[in-house]
């Protein structure tokens, strides 16, 4: 496997059966001076190592602007790793968490429809090499600051499904229950389709036979249904949105790494950007448009809730110092739908 000499210098968290870090490539320049490592926990045997070799060799092949770039596996000192490209963007599992606590409506059909047509691409590319995700959800589909979309953990993914017969129906099965996530809001309901029903209905097909048979093939469905293609623009508007105080920190990082050293500060900056386990709520929940729900019937609240809810908001007073506010009371709001462009 490759040895591409690298440095760990910040630990992430935990990803699946990895131990995620951020490394430093010192033979590397500009942003790819820096990579995710995720380095497998426990010593390897002959054959986990194996199995990692091929994985990567499967997933290196297909090369695709939608797919995480692979910079290289390796196996030594009693551990093996996956070192990959860092991808500054968020998850659609983050962005859909922020957009249910913002009181903003999911994104509409033909949104969906171009962030599902090019996750479906950029995976057709795999299928198309003898491979597949086999781990295709909204943790793994990320957005980035241009409003494009990228598939992420392609070799970890690689290893869940194991080497034999690539399955690209499950795959194409799982990005049909993507498209009815994201309609839905974070959640795989019943939900309007329009033009898209008869693509979708084929991708979740009970019979894989009756799927089309990968990834470009669904992309091509949901492209002619589609007809003129989602400006970028509109994706990315809707990252930046959500995602303002993020940006910020990744804007900031991207500066820091063009130079020679990378402070500690900055890492672990990066570090909280790029942790596993996308649920997004305790980030989430930091985002600038925030309203937090209550937590228990009126009446029955616990002293610590109720009092964080007079203590929420607070404003400056004429002389200069803090004074708190009565919180106003909740209005229900409708979805905000004018954010998003129309078909």
């Amino acid at each position: 496997m490759s040895q591409d000499p690298h440095e760990l210098v910040q630990r992430v968290g935990v990803h699946g059966p990895f131990d995620r870090h951020i490394a430093r490539r010192p033979t590397a320049e500009g942003w790819g001076r820096l990579a995710v490592v995720d380095q497998l926990r426990g010593t390897p045997t002959p054959a986990v190592i194996a199995e990692l070799e091929q994985a990567t060799q499967r997933v290196a092949t297909a090369v695709h602007p939608g797919l995480q770039r692979i910079y290289g596996a390796g196996a030594g000192q009693g551990t093996a790793w996956i070192m990959s490209e860092i991808v500054a963007g968020e998850s659609l599992a983050f962005l859909l968490a922020r957009g249910r606590l913002s009181g903003w409506a999911p994104p509409p059909p033909h949104i969906t429809a171009e962030i599902v047509a090019q996750a479906a691409e950029a995976i057709g590319a795999l299928h198309a090499h003898g491979t597949a995700h086999g781990r295709v959800d909204a943790a793994h589909v990320r957005l980035d600051y241009q409003g494009r979309v990228r598939v992420m953990d392609t070799v970890p993914a690689a290893l869940d499904h194991g080497v034999g017969t690539p399955d690209a129906r499950h795959d194409v099965h799982a990005l049909g229950q993507l498209f009815e996530m994201v309609v839905g809001g974070g959640r795989i309901e019943r939900v309007e389709m329009g033009p898209f029903a008869g693509i979708i209905s084929q991708a979740l097909a009970l019979d894989p036979n009756d799927r089309p048979p990968d990834g470009r093939a669904l992309a091509a469905g949901l492209r002619k249904a589609l007809g003129t293609p989602v400006k970028a623009s509109a994706l990315s508007s809707w990252i930046r949105d959500a995602c303002p105080d993020r940006l910020a920190v990744w804007r900031e990082v991207r500066t820091v790494v063009r130079g020679a050293q990378v402070p500690a500060r900055t890492l672990r900056q990066l570090a909280r950007l790029l942790a596993p386990g996308d649920s997004a709520a305790p980030e989430a929940a930091r985002a600038p448009h925030y309203r937090s729900p209550p937590t228990a019937p009126a009446g029955r609240r616990s002293a610590t809730s109720a009092s964080a809810a007079i203590t929420r908001t607070w404003s400056s007073s004429s002389g200069g110092g803090a004074r708190r506010r009565s919180p106003s009371p909740r209005v229900a709001r409708s979805p905000d739908r004018s954010r998003w462009p129309s078909s």
